[in-house]
């Protein structure tokens, strides 16, 4: 088992107080002052060799960085590391980008997606190379028994990635189940850090891609980045963090699936773009086909059956949707006179600031109710409409940071 920060902190601060305690007065008459000899070591930058960023996939997904990956259940969380697990196994570019991509190796540590039924069909109907890609079954002790595996034993992960040097790419999916298991508090920000700090110099060292898969938590009302569940340390600690969504569905429109993978946090890279992609379902002579070859020990009817489960991921190209825009057209969908006053209120305000009362009095001369009205406000804060208070006068509200606002011209011109 590894030692933490955490841990190495105690033991430091058990051998300060021993020292202190055997300190004897001294000859040259210090009066028995402890002596403590930490200290800190600086470093002069110019003797830093500066080098690039690199990257398992081009400007998306760095390499020798830990990276998060959060989102609602059922959006397709895990078949989106599946599907790069898959294409680097066989040397393919992955995400829909244009690179040369190496042939390399994959680790999943999973617990709540069952390999036989739901891993590996889902990597033969994205045709990988299954040879390429490692599952952890069990982890065993000292007297060759299986024991619960956690974050806490770095060092099993660090034995693992020298034994298997091409694999090039982690994912941790949830990673709350593995940090659960250790008796932290990922709600503490030292206690998380104290995890995930040793997984960032992990990656670091190996030069490996580790991805935290996370679920965001329920708080509608709450901006993109602040809906991940846990301590805000998960943002802090990793190098690049990803929001994936369903994106809004228009009136009329007819859904497709397409959902989005935006950034919430990159500073890597000058490329910002999400990208968008949708799971689609694969030709029922080609799914018969990839089962007939892989599947043998199958029964006719259950190889018809796994057929008719497979899908694949079709990569759509850049996104530049706003994750707090999605998330809040989502929470819109199924309330269709919410989502039409949240509408009639981005128009009437535009880039100007308003006095609340005209803005409501407008809106329910359109026919909007006071609770719609309420309700829209609501969800558009995370479309960065504010409100403020003009010393003891009137609430006004607009777009945006209030120090930039422009008022509505005054009087209102007829």
């Amino acid at each position: 088992m590894t030692r933490t920060v955490l841990d190495e902190a105690e033991e430091r601060e058990r051998a300060r107080r021993a020292a202190r305690a055997a300190q004897k007065p001294s000859a040259n008459g210090d009066g028995g002052k402890p002596v403590d000899k930490s200290k800190l070591v600086l470093q002069r930058l110019d003797s830093v060799k500066a080098k690039p960023v690199h990257y398992f996939v081009p400007d998306k997904l760095p390499a020798g960085k830990l990276i998060l990956i959060a989102g609602d259940g059922g959006n397709c969380k895990s078949v989106v590391t599946l599907s790069v697990a898959a294409d680097h196994s066989r040397g393919r570019p992955a995400m829909g980008q244009v690179y040369t991509a190496p042939v390399s190796e994959s680790l999943f540590f999973t617990c709540e997606d069952d390999p036989a039924d739901t891993l590996v069909p889902r990597l033969l109907a994205l045709d990988a190379d299954l040879t390429k890609i490692h599952h952890l079954k069990t982890a065993i002790g000292p007297d060759g028994k299986n024991v619960s595996f956690s974050l806490l034993d770095i060092d099993l992960i660090d034995q693992a990635l020298n034994l298997n040097p091409n694999i090039k790419f982690v994912v941790i999916d949830p990673v709350s189940a593995y940090i659960g298991r250790t008796g932290r508090n990922e709600n503490q920000d030292a206690e998380l850090r104290s995890i995930l700090d040793p997984l960032s110099e992990l990656a670091a060292k190996h030069d490996v891609t580790i991805v935290l898969i996370k679920h965001l938590t329920k708080n509608e009302k709450t901006r993109a980045m602040h809906r991940i569940s846990g301590s805000q340390a998960y943002l802090n600690a990793v190098r690049v963090a990803y929001l994936i969504a369903k994106t809004p569905i228009e009136d009329g429109a007819i859904d497709d699936g397409r959902r989005v993978i935006l950034p919430l946090k990159n500073n890597l890279t000058k490329n910002r773009h999400g990208l968008a992609f949708r799971p689609i379902g694969i030709p029922v002579t080609q799914a018969a086909t990839i089962v007939a070859k892989n599947c043998q020990h199958l029964s006719q009817a259950d190889q018809q059956q796994l057929a008719e489960q497979l899908f694949t991921i079709e990569w759509l190209g850049d996104s530049d949707d706003d994750p707090d825009t999605v998330l809040t057209e989502n929470r819109l969908a199924g309330r269709p006179k919410i989502k039409e006053c949240a509408d009639f209120i981005r128009g009437f305000v535009g880039h100007l600031a308003w006095p609340s009362a005209e803005v409501e009095a407008a809106a329910n001369d359109a026919r909007f109710s006071t609770d719609a009205f309420y309700k829209a406000k609501a969800a558009l804060k995370l479309d960065g409409l504010h409100n403020q208070k003009r010393g003891l006068g009137a609430w006004w509200m607009g777009f945006g940071d209030p120090v930039n606002w422009s008022d509505r011209p005054n009087p209102i011109p007829p």
